[in-house]
Order: structure tokens, then C-alpha cells, then sequence
């Protein structure tokens, strides 16, 4: 039963998405007056009977009020993230900084003191927007080297399309402010089974209300397809699994296909490699390593981390502020966690 509060919420949320009622109908105001997105309920599979379960939509604004309270902007910025944890946690070597289309290396970096310089002394990484999520904006540099194809050697691979040294630094100009750091690379059991995305690890935790000690709420390893690459994003075609946090196993494979719809994914789509039965290499060093953060950080409070497993052990890519919902509801619902719904509903999240 919903009080006057909630309900003055879910109204509130039916407005701000009353667009959608034109493209969904009645299903779609249905969805929104239960406080779902329209797609939550195709791909989750959310029914009136289970609906309790899922994490609602509407909530969504309200994790990022209550949550990480007085050290978001650590998770929501890269470079103060990097400047946050470089000393004490294992990260990609950040390279420098382009903003207003000029380059500003960092100390410790490659050497190279302009963009130009950039492309002449690394091969290969990684730029990525100062603020952003989703994995928008990601840029992917390879130097081609002797092996390429003799029209494309001394020019770059960015996202996979070769182009000319002036297109990248056009590309690099307009991007905005970026952090360009080292392009670390999956352990072989994981680029076994798409080698074109960097297949990432992501681990949401909390600080459990009663303890007061780190917790796991969901766990789920992702994997590139030829839809997605050079992503991994679920939402973008790719393949998701839950991880088992006591073994490291990878079960419940998921795969969002072209026409929106979530098929099982024992194996990978195009490899054909194992993903169900798969166990995460160096699973249990990356699990301590983010628990450990928050033991000593416990104002991290509910962080979606997101990890790159490699053959040395895992690094951290980022930490998310507010992370998303959807990639782990459709593969278990949110709120099947106790401790986490007691940890929500302590905050004023859950309506």
C-alpha cells in the first residue's frame, strides 16, 4: 500500500516519464504507475506477483541523494578518482590529461608532451571522458604495427577504424575533458572467450546497516560480442553472468539479442567459448580488494566497482557513484537481498 508520499512520487515519475506512454500504451502507463521503466518490466521479466522483488525505477534519483554522501564526486570524476586511490590501490597508470584540445601528461607518465607526441610514443590505450557513464565516450587507441595490413602501418586503430594521425587528433580535440591512462589487458581465460571488448568484472557493494561490515550486493561478469564491440555493455548486445561470490563461477548467462529480448548464454555467441561453468581467475584477490576499500572508506557506502581481471590480478577501473540496475536485474532481482533492501530502506530509498 502505497502512503501519500510514495504516491505523490509515483505520480511525479509517471509525468517526468509520460513521453513513453505514446510508444507503450497501456502497458507502459501500467509499468510506470508500478514505478517501472516500460523496458525494466520486457527484459527483467517483472510481473505484479514478483514486482517486490525489483528494484523500482522511480528510486533511481534517490541513491544518488542518499548515498556516498560528501565523496560522490571521487566516484563521478575519473581524474579525482585516480588522484583518490593511486597510491593505495592497484589502477591503470594514468598517462595525462587532454583538455581543450591539448595534452598535459602526468609526471610519472609516457614522456610525451602534446597529443602528437602521444600517438608517436604509445601504442595502446585508453581515453575516457572526465565525467561520464555507461561506457560513453570510451576511446580505444592501437598503434598499428608491422603486423597490420601495409596500407594501414603508422596510422591508429581507434574503436577498431583505422584512421589518419589528423582524424585521431580531430577525434581527440572535440572529445572534450579526458583522462588517457595505460590499456591493460583480460587474462587469457577471459579473452578466451571474446578477445575484441575489455571484458570487465563488475562488483556493486554496500556497508551492511546491522554490522556495519562490507557487503557484496550483486556481482556479474560481462563479455563483448560482434554487436557490442569494443564494449562490453549489456544494453549494447552483450553477454552477462552472475557471479558466484564464494567460488568465483560464472552461472545464469544472459544475452540481450537485436530485438530487445534476453536469451540464455551458456556459451558465447560468436566463440562458442564457455561462460556458464567458467571460474573467474584471481576472483577471490579482486573481491578483497574492493571489500578492503570500504572496511577503511565505509563513507563508500554503496559503489558499483567496476574491474578489469588480468593475468598479474585484477585492476580497478572505476567506481561508480549511483551504478546502474538493469545489467544485474535481469539476471537476479535487486531487492532478493535482504541486507541490501534493509540498507535502502534505512536510507529513504525504497518507496
Amino acid at each position: 500500500m502505497l502512503n501519500v508520499r510514495n504516491l505523490l512520487r509515483r505520480l511525479y515519475f509517471i509525468t517526468r516519464n509520460r513521453s513513453l506512454l505514446g510508444r507503450y500504451g497501456y502497458k507502459g502507463f501500467r509499468a510506470l504507475r508500478q514505478g517501472f521503466l516500460p523496458d525494466s518490466v520486457t527484459l527483467c521479466g517483472i510481473e505484479g506477483k514478483n514486482a517486490g522483488q525489483y528494484f523500482r525505477d522511480s528510486a533511481r534519483k534517490r541513491v544518488s541523494r542518499n548515498t556516498n554522501i560528501g565523496c560522490s564526486e571521487v566516484l563521478s570524476n575519473k581524474l579525482t578518482f585516480h588522484r583518490y586511490f593511486v597510491d593505495t590501490e592497484r589502477l591503470p597508470a594514468l598517462l595525462g590529461v587532454i583538455s581543450g584540445g591539448q595534452f598535459f601528461p602526468e609526471p610519472a607518465g609516457t614522456g610525451a608532451r602534446s597529443l602528437q607526441q602521444l600517438l608517436d610514443t604509445r601504442t595502446d590505450y585508453v581515453v575516457k571522458p572526465v565525467l561520464g557513464s555507461h561506457g560513453r565516450g570510451i576511446l580505444f587507441v592501437e598503434r598499428i604495427n608491422q603486423d597490420g595490413a601495409m596500407a594501414d602501418r603508422g596510422r591508429t586503430r581507434l574503436n577498431g577504424i583505422v584512421l589518419s594521425d589528423a582524424a585521431l587528433l580531430e577525434r581527440f580535440r572535440a572529445a572534450g575533458d579526458c583522462v588517457v591512462s595505460e590499456r591493460r589487458r583480460n587474462h587469457p581465460d577471459l579473452a578466451r572467450v571474446f578477445p575484441e571488448a575489455e571484458n570487465s568484472t563488475r562488483v556493486t557493494t554496500f556497508v551492511d546497516p546491522d554490522s556495519g561490515r562490507p557487503a557484496v550486493a550483486h556481482a556479474y561478469q560481462r563479455f563483448g560480442t560482434r554487436r557490442s564491440k569494443p564494449y562490453e555493455h549489456f544494453h549494447l548486445g552483450a553477454v552477462a553472468a552472475r557471479i558466484d561470490v564464494e567460488t568465483g563461477r560464472l552461472f545464469g548467462g544472459r544475452l540481450l539479442r537485436a530485438d530487445n529480448t534476453v536469451v540464455p548464454c551458456a556459451r558465447h555467441p560468436d566463440t562458442d567459448a564457455q561462460v556458464d561453468g567458467l571460474v573467474l581467475p584471481h576472483w577471490h584477490d579482486a573481491l578483497n580488494q574492493v571489500l578492503a576499500i570500504v572496511a577503511t572508506h565505509p563513507w563508500f557506502d554503496y559503489v558499483g566497482w567496476d574491474l578489469l581481471i588480468t593475468g598479474d590480478g585484477a585492476v580497478i577501473l572505476e567506481g561508480n557513484h549511483n551504478p546502474g540496475v538493469h545489467t544485474a536485474q535481469v539476471l537476479e532481482p535487486l531487492l532478493g537481498n535482504e541486507r541490501l533492501k534493509s540498507f535502502l530502506a534505512g536510507r529513504g530509498i525504497l518507496d
